[in-house]
């Protein structure tokens, strides 16, 4: 009797560690916002006005909280990870205002009060010639490679849900609209993609295999103001 009880509880442990390691495995990265420890505040060349990005709360549970006054920056999570082990991503956001002038499809308009996009690292090793040589000449004048693609899903000032924007600067950075004018206050829209689908539907290819999160609220573009907030995401495989 003794020994089939000691059966019995190595089964259950073995068992309850699998559960534990799988629950480990399937969700990459949950972040509440208890604090920014695992967030990079990246700028650009050229724009000196930041987005104000802090911890905040809101209707009672914590909220990242971006603050874009004619300015510009993201929110960059420090891990890289492999989109095939983990193409999805999920999401709760709510922004106080849109842009009057705010259009993506335009220079001039583009900016959004929210955006959650994937950064894809670029591979030399799966470069063709040409672009081998524009990535290394980027290099020399950065010090690192450009990123090799980017998509967004942005929430936009007006525009038809669901939409694809190429972005007017670079081809090689697409965004889709998930949700399109202002909120109701206090409704927390929540977002579930999968991005390794939209990925191969919005480019038509296979994304690179390493990539990042990032969080960006931007209004340089066209001046204006907004204050939007996330309230927890998520980077899991199911």
């Amino acid at each position: 009797m003794l020994l089939i009880r000691a059966r019995y509880c190595l089964l259950l442990i073995a068992a309850l560690l699998s559960a534990s390691v799988w629950g480990q495995a399937a969700v990459l990265h949950q972040d509440n916002f208890i604090s920014m420890d695992r967030w990079i505040h990246g700028s650009f060349p050229k724009i000196d006005q930041h987005t104000d990005y802090r911890i905040v709360m809101v209707y009672g549970q914590n909220a990242l909280q971006a603050s874009a006054d004619a300015s510009a920056s993201y929110l960059r999570f420090d891990t890289v990870y492999s989109l095939r082990d983990y193409p999805l991503l999920r999401w709760s956001w709510l922004v106080e205002s849109v842009y009057e002038n705010g259009d993506g499809t335009r220079k001039s308009g583009d900016d959004f009060p929210l955006r959650v996009y994937v950064i894809f690292e670029y591979e030399p090793e799966q470069a063709k010639w040409s672009e081998r040589l524009l990535y290394s000449a980027a290099r020399l004048v950065y010090g690192e490679y450009p990123p090799h693609s980017a998509l967004s899903y942005v929430w936009e000032s007006r525009g038809a849900v669901g939409r694809v924007i190429i972005n007017p600067y670079s081809d090689k950075a697409r965004q889709i609209v998930l949700r399109s004018g202002p909120a109701s206050p206090g409704e927390w829209q929540e977002e579930a993609v999968n991005v390794l689908e939209d990925y191969r539907r919005v480019f038509g290819s296979e994304p690179p295999e390493r990539a990042t999160l990032a969080i960006m609220s931007d209004a340089d573009n066209t001046g204006e103001a907004t204050v939007a907030y996330i309230r927890f995401i998520q980077i899991t495989a199911e």
